[in-house]
């Protein structure tokens, strides 16, 4: 068992592939962690085995689960929690932690990260691999609002070529990276060097600095970032986000926005949830069904996919998603619904908006008392 130092270190680990998988050992023999969240949505396949830090048994199982297991034998006494979901649909309060650590294989994936780090005011680390070029990367990002952050050193080319996602679309591959499992595991080593760093307060950290390794002819680069003023995250400090405890089947919605703006006695007049967009209706893309609805996307339930004619997927087609609900024209039978039926979940951030701009934010905690609460 791992002699923990008392530390309130909670790591967020985002992605466990070739990176990631090799990374999150290290977190259960690592003294300043003493809590730890993995978030990966996918499953291990056949091909994994040779680049990953994985045994053939795990071959079909959620990548999530298998390193939880990993984590619990290493230290049976580590609180681990295992969401096996997007970054981008994971509630943003479920991400904050002491750090955020990443392996990602992708730069949308990378842009929920680096935003949430931001709003919520924590330190992330950020990892790459080039098979080919037998390159490995790692990046720290500062929580200060004067430390520069992942979209920094990005121009209007970044972001045309960045990954596009439309409603209707099934959810991109990423070109697998091919890398060695040596390559992942030097990855790996980096970020946990790092991530040790910060948890014990070492003024040594990369912060605002990239190191890249050149494995291939045996070179080290260090190169350093500065705060870009044009950043399209012109607001790098983070928000104040107050937390509320509510009963997912009590109050309404109406009743829980009122209440939730009380303390600022000013109008709401829209509400969104941080990181997810408000459904209206689901259709059937294959015989045109059409279910109206107001759900947040990420709490659309399975059986509410199903079309009730063909049984196909049914989607929220671009037409039916919004960034946020408009407040002055909400139905009375919406508002009547409980906060559960509304799709918000453990850990969403609620922001409320008025007619002359932002209000407050609000991470909600759900307390159901109709049964016993159950461990992450």
């Amino acid at each position: 068992m791992v002699l923990r130092n008392g530390s309130s270190g909670h790591v967020v680990t985002v992605g466990a592939g070739n990176i990631g998988s090799h990374f999150i050992e290290h977190l259960g023999r690592m003294p300043g962690v003493s809590r730890v969240t993995l978030v990966d949505p996918g499953r291990y396949e056949e091909k994994n085995v040779i680049g990953q830090r994985i045994d053939r048994d795990d071959v079909g199982r959620a990548k999530v689960d298998v390193q939880a297991e990993r984590l619990r034998r290493i230290d049976p006494d580590l609180p681990v929690a295992a969401i096996p979901e997007r970054v981008e649909d994971v509630p943003l309060g479920r991400l904050r932690g002491e750090v955020i650590v990443a392996g990602l294989d992708n730069r949308r994936s990378r842009q929920v990260v680096n935003e949430a780090a931001r709003r919520l005011g924590v330190p992330w680390i950020d990892a790459g691999v080039d098979a080919g070029g037998l390159l490995a990367r790692i990046n720290v990002y500062g929580a200060r609002e004067d430390c520069t952050c992942f979209e920094c050193g990005w121009d209007d080319r970044d972001y045309r070529g960045g990954d596009q996602v439309r409603p209707c679309d099934p959810e991109p591959e990423a070109p697998p990276t091919n890398a060695p499992a040596s390559l992942g595991a030097l990855a790996a080593s980096l970020e946990a060097i790092e991530c040790e760093k910060i948890l014990s307060g070492d003024a040594t950290t990369l912060t605002g600095r990239q190191v890249l390794i050149d494995a291939r002819y045996h070179r080290h680069y260090v190169t350093s970032f500065r705060r870009n003023a044009e950043c399209r995250l012109a607001d790098h400090g983070p928000w104040e986000i107050g937390a509320v405890a509510l009963d997912p089947a009590e109050p309404t919605l109406a009743e829980a926005v009122e209440s939730l703006a009380a303390p600022n006695a000013r109008e709401v007049t829209s509400l969104a949830v941080w990181g997810q967009r408000l459904v209206r209706g689901l259709t059937c893309p294959k015989c045109a069904a059409r279910l109206p609805l107001l759900r947040v996307a990420g709490g659309i339930r399975p059986a509410e996919r199903v079309c009730p004619n063909c049984k196909e997927e049914m989607l929220a087609s671009g037409f039916d998603t919004i960034d946020q609900l408009d407040l002055t024209v909400l139905s009375p039978s919406d508002g009547s619904m409980s906060l559960g039926d509304f799709g918000v979940r453990e850990g969403d951030v609620l922001v409320l908006g008025g007619a002359s701009g932002f209000i407050r934010t609000v991470e909600i905690s759900l307390t159901d008392h109709s049964e016993p609460r159950r461990n992450p």
